[in-house]
Protein backbone atom coordinates (compact mmCIF):
# COMPACT_ATOMS: atom_id res chain seq x y z
CA UNK A 1 0.00 0.00 0.00
CA UNK A 2 1.18 3.44 -0.86
CA UNK A 3 1.47 5.92 1.98
CA UNK A 4 0.70 9.54 1.04
CA UNK A 5 0.56 12.62 3.16
CA UNK A 6 0.58 16.24 2.10
CA UNK A 7 2.99 18.20 4.23
CA UNK A 8 1.93 21.53 2.72
CA UNK A 9 -1.69 22.15 1.82
CA UNK A 10 -2.78 24.19 -1.19
CA UNK A 11 -2.80 27.48 0.70
CA UNK A 12 0.71 27.01 2.16
CA UNK A 13 2.10 26.04 -1.26
CA UNK A 14 0.50 29.20 -2.66
CA UNK A 15 2.18 31.34 0.00
CA UNK A 16 5.55 29.85 -0.87
CA UNK A 17 5.15 29.82 -4.66
CA UNK A 18 3.13 33.01 -5.22
CA UNK A 19 3.06 35.00 -1.97
CA UNK A 20 6.04 37.22 -2.75
CA UNK A 21 6.88 38.90 -6.07
CA UNK A 22 9.08 36.92 -8.43
CA UNK A 23 10.49 40.15 -9.78
CA UNK A 24 11.50 43.44 -8.25
CA UNK A 25 13.03 46.33 -10.16
CA UNK A 26 14.80 49.18 -8.35
CA UNK A 27 15.59 52.40 -10.21
CA UNK A 28 17.26 55.32 -8.44
CA UNK A 29 18.56 58.68 -9.56
CA UNK A 30 20.52 61.03 -7.31
CA UNK A 31 21.47 64.54 -8.36
CA UNK A 32 23.64 66.77 -6.16
CA UNK A 33 24.83 70.31 -6.72
CA UNK A 34 26.47 72.51 -4.15
CA UNK A 35 24.51 72.12 -0.88
CA UNK A 36 21.44 70.52 -2.49
CA UNK A 37 20.64 66.96 -3.45
CA UNK A 38 17.59 65.17 -4.82
CA UNK A 39 16.90 61.45 -4.80
CA UNK A 40 14.19 59.91 -6.97
CA UNK A 41 13.63 56.19 -6.46
CA UNK A 42 10.99 53.96 -7.98
CA UNK A 43 10.47 50.26 -7.33
CA UNK A 44 8.35 47.83 -9.33
CA UNK A 45 6.96 44.93 -7.33
CA UNK A 46 5.89 42.01 -9.50
CA UNK A 47 2.58 40.16 -9.46
CA UNK A 48 1.70 38.02 -6.43
CA UNK A 49 -1.07 35.50 -5.86
CA UNK A 50 -3.20 34.15 -3.07
CA UNK A 51 -4.54 30.59 -3.07
CA UNK A 52 -7.37 29.39 -0.87
CA UNK A 53 -7.21 26.22 1.17
CA UNK A 54 -9.92 24.69 -1.06
CA UNK A 55 -9.62 24.59 -4.83
CA UNK A 56 -12.61 26.37 -6.41
CA UNK A 57 -12.17 24.34 -9.61
CA UNK A 58 -12.61 21.09 -7.65
CA UNK A 59 -15.60 22.35 -5.66
CA UNK A 60 -18.10 21.87 -8.53
CA UNK A 61 -19.45 25.40 -8.15
CA UNK A 62 -19.66 25.39 -4.35
CA UNK A 63 -16.89 27.99 -4.06
CA UNK A 64 -16.62 31.23 -6.02
CA UNK A 65 -13.58 31.29 -8.33
CA UNK A 66 -12.65 34.71 -6.90
CA UNK A 67 -11.31 33.14 -3.71
CA UNK A 68 -8.08 32.51 -5.64
CA UNK A 69 -6.65 35.90 -6.56
CA UNK A 70 -3.76 37.35 -8.49
CA UNK A 71 -2.66 40.86 -7.53
CA UNK A 72 -1.18 43.05 -10.26
CA UNK A 73 2.34 44.47 -10.34
CA UNK A 74 2.74 47.95 -8.84
CA UNK A 75 5.23 50.83 -9.02
CA UNK A 76 6.11 52.73 -5.81
CA UNK A 77 7.97 56.07 -6.04
CA UNK A 78 9.94 57.92 -3.36
CA UNK A 79 11.31 61.47 -3.55
CA UNK A 80 13.84 63.04 -1.15
CA UNK A 81 15.23 66.60 -1.06
CA UNK A 82 18.28 67.44 1.08
CA UNK A 83 20.00 70.69 1.96
CA UNK A 84 23.33 70.92 3.78
CA UNK A 85 22.84 73.83 6.19
CA UNK A 86 26.37 73.61 7.58
CA UNK A 87 29.26 71.17 7.79
CA UNK A 88 27.48 69.22 10.54
CA UNK A 89 23.78 69.92 9.90
CA UNK A 90 21.53 68.60 7.11
CA UNK A 91 17.84 69.16 6.49
CA UNK A 92 15.91 66.50 4.58
CA UNK A 93 12.30 66.43 3.41
CA UNK A 94 10.82 63.55 1.51
CA UNK A 95 7.99 61.24 0.77
CA UNK A 96 7.69 57.49 0.41
CA UNK A 97 5.06 56.17 -1.98
CA UNK A 98 4.36 59.74 -3.11
CA UNK A 99 1.62 58.68 -5.55
CA UNK A 100 -0.27 56.92 -2.73
CA UNK A 101 -0.35 53.47 -4.37
CA UNK A 102 -2.12 50.63 -2.55
CA UNK A 103 -2.16 46.87 -3.18
CA UNK A 104 -5.15 45.39 -5.01
CA UNK A 105 -8.04 44.67 -2.66
CA UNK A 106 -8.97 41.14 -1.71
CA UNK A 107 -12.15 39.49 -2.88
CA UNK A 108 -14.74 39.77 -0.12
CA UNK A 109 -17.44 37.13 0.05
CA UNK A 110 -20.74 39.03 -0.34
CA UNK A 111 -21.93 37.47 2.91
CA UNK A 112 -19.15 39.38 4.69
CA UNK A 113 -19.84 42.74 3.09
CA UNK A 114 -19.98 45.42 5.78
CA UNK A 115 -23.42 46.48 4.49
CA UNK A 116 -24.86 42.97 4.84
CA UNK A 117 -26.94 43.09 8.01
CA UNK A 118 -29.70 40.82 6.74
CA UNK A 119 -30.30 37.43 8.29
CA UNK A 120 -32.49 34.39 8.07
CA UNK A 121 -34.17 35.35 11.37
CA UNK A 122 -35.87 38.56 10.24
CA UNK A 123 -32.85 40.68 11.09
CA UNK A 124 -32.53 39.50 14.69
CA UNK A 125 -29.11 37.92 14.22
CA UNK A 126 -27.07 39.26 11.34
CA UNK A 127 -24.29 36.69 11.91
CA UNK A 128 -26.37 33.90 10.35
CA UNK A 129 -25.38 35.00 6.87
CA UNK A 130 -21.67 35.40 7.59
CA UNK A 131 -19.31 32.68 6.43
CA UNK A 132 -17.39 32.58 9.72
CA UNK A 133 -14.08 33.85 8.36
CA UNK A 134 -12.18 37.09 8.74
CA UNK A 135 -12.82 37.95 5.09
CA UNK A 136 -14.26 41.41 4.93
CA UNK A 137 -12.36 42.66 7.94
CA UNK A 138 -9.10 43.07 6.02
CA UNK A 139 -9.06 44.89 2.69
CA UNK A 140 -5.63 43.63 1.64
CA UNK A 141 -4.23 40.12 1.58
CA UNK A 142 -2.13 38.98 4.51
CA UNK A 143 -0.94 35.91 2.61
CA UNK A 144 0.41 37.65 -0.49
CA UNK A 145 2.25 40.87 0.20
CA UNK A 146 4.11 43.02 -2.30
CA UNK A 147 4.57 46.11 -0.14
CA UNK A 148 2.90 47.84 2.80
CA UNK A 149 -0.67 49.09 2.69
CA UNK A 150 -0.30 52.36 4.61
CA UNK A 151 -0.05 54.57 1.52
CA UNK A 152 1.88 57.81 1.28
CA UNK A 153 4.32 58.79 4.03
CA UNK A 154 5.78 62.32 4.15
CA UNK A 155 8.56 63.34 6.52
CA UNK A 156 11.14 65.95 7.41
CA UNK A 157 14.30 65.55 9.46
CA UNK A 158 17.36 67.37 10.73
CA UNK A 159 20.60 65.40 10.94
CA UNK A 160 23.46 66.56 13.10
CA UNK A 161 26.82 64.79 12.77
CA UNK A 162 29.75 65.25 15.13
Amino acid sequence: AELRQNIFNRQERGRYEMGIPRSKINLALTYAISKYSVLLRTVRFGMVGNRNLNDPAASKGALPPEIDQDFSAKWITDLVFSYKISKNLDFTAGGNNIFDVYPDRMYIDPRNNQNNLASKNDGLDYTNTRDGTNNGRFLYSRDAMQFGFNGRYVYGKLTFTF
